[in-house]
């Protein structure tokens, strides 16, 4: 009698094991399809967003030299032209605003790779504040320059200040720019890798 209850408190036990372990075994197989998944996600993105930076990289470039070269001539019509263009990027990272509301980091299993990825959406939120300022600088200070119209003197040196601060303003963003190109450039064989 002993030994059959002792036979079958081992056999549940063994079912009981057997269950836990099927279960942890088809919890870490669902895990490494949602890795899968997120690290191609990131890949696509990361794609896409070199190059969006890159062609936004480009066209701010194009324009601080413009200005530079206006400012040079101090040629007050084509300042107030390169004035009227409002260079902010249009930007959005699906997967990593998915992965970061969905707490899709945790699935990664090396955490070398969440680290980069968290300090690179800093990055990018950083780059979409800097369009916030140049926005809210454009906005309130810029247009209503462009709106009062060519004014004498004092509108040309108000053209001329207003004109240094957006070049500036442009050259620490073409900057940054060039850092998160650099540090997307170098996440790409982590997310290969995996």
């Amino acid at each position: 009698m002993w030994l059959s209850l002792g036979l079958e408190a081992f056999t549940v036990f063994l079912g009981i094991t057997a269950g836990f372990l099927l279960e942890r075994w088809k919890q870490r197989r669902a895990e490494r399809r949602e890795e899968k998944f997120f690290l191609e996600s990131f890949l696509r993105d990361l794609t896409r967003i070199q190059q969006q930076l890159h062609a936004h990289l480009q066209e701010t470039d194009a324009w601080i030299a413009s200005m530079d070269r206006a400012l040079e001539k101090a040629d007050h019509e084509a300042t107030r032209q390169l004035l009227g263009i409002l260079k902010i990027a249009d930007m959005t990272f699906p997967s990593y605003v998915l992965a970061l509301n969905s707490g899709g980091f945790r699935v990664l299993r090396s955490y070398a790779l969440r680290d980069r990825l968290t300090e690179n959406a800093l990055l990018l939120d950083h780059l979409q504040r800097m369009d916030r300022i140049l926005e809210t600088f454009y906005l309130s200070h810029v247009l209503p320059f462009l709106l009062r119209g060519p004014g004498g003197t004092e509108g040309e040196e108000t053209g001329w200040v207003l004109a240094q601060s957006y070049r500036s303003l442009l050259a620490q963003k073409a900057s940054l720019l060039r850092r998160t190109l650099r540090e997307l450039s170098s996440l790409r064989p982590l997310l290969e890798k995996g």
